[in-house]
């Protein structure tokens, strides 16, 4: 091999560990990049689930509270309700039961 040979040859070969170095720091920027993107979309999911689970603490206060104000209203007709609500239960109930 002769020596202009031989220096073509180590250029190439300084460009090829040249380009692989720079492929690589791509590589761990997007993996960086990535990793960031997971995380801020994983805040906002934990964000997102924590308004939700709020907002569902504050339906259930209201509905139990609305319970609360019909049962206070109507005591006999709400003791009435659950009772033929039970009968209707165990009636169903028994009746699978036997199947």
């Amino acid at each position: 091999m002769s020596r202009h040979q031989h220096e073509k040859a180590e250029k190439l070969g300084q460009a090829g560990i040249s380009a692989v170095s720079n492929a690589m720091a791509n590589l761990e920027g997007v993996g960086k990049n990535a990793m960031d993107a997971a995380a801020d979309s994983l805040e906002t999911v934990k964000d997102q689930a924590s308004e939700l689970y709020q907002q569902g603490q504050k339906k259930i206060a209201e509905v139990s509270e609305k319970i609360s104000r019909e049962v206070r209203a109507r005591p006999v007709q709400s003791i009435l309700a659950v009772g033929g609500l039970f009968l209707v239960l165990g009636l169903l109930f028994g009746f699978l039961k036997r199947r």
